[in-house]
C-alpha cells in the first residue's frame, strides 16, 4: 500500500477488530461460559442451539435478500432490540 495514511489506518481496524473477539470471550465468561466452549462453537465443532440459528438465518436472509426497509429492520433488531428493551439508557428498541 503506497499511501501512509490508509495502511495506518488499516492496521488500527484489525487491531480494534481483533478486540471484538476478546470482548465477546469477556462477556461469555461474564455470563458463565467456558472459553473452550465459546470456542468450539465458533469454530463450527459444536451446532449452534436452533433458536440461535434460525434468527442468525433470518438476518442474514434479510440483510442479503430484502428490500432496504427489511434489511433495515433486521439491522435494527439486532444492533437495537436487545439493548433498547434491557438497558435503562437505550433508545427504546423497535
Amino acid at each position: 500500500m503506497e499511501d501512509d495514511e490508509s495502511r495506518s489506518f488499516l492496521i488500527d481496524n484489525i487491531r480494534v477488530e481483533k478486540a471484538h473477539a476478546e470482548h465477546w470471550i469477556w462477556m461469555g465468561k461474564g455470563f458463565g461460559l467456558d472459553k473452550e466452549d465459546m470456542l468450539a462453537l465458533a469454530e463450527g465443532n459444536r451446532p449452534v442451539l436452533r433458536d440461535v440459528q434460525s434468527l442468525t438465518d433470518w438476518l442474514w436472509y434479510i440483510n442479503t435478500k430484502g428490500n432496504d426497509g427489511r434489511g433495515g429492520s433486521g439491522h435494527q433488531l439486532r444492533d437495537r432490540g436487545y439493548r433498547g428493551r434491557h438497558c435503562p439508557q437505550g433508545d427504546g428498541g423497535l
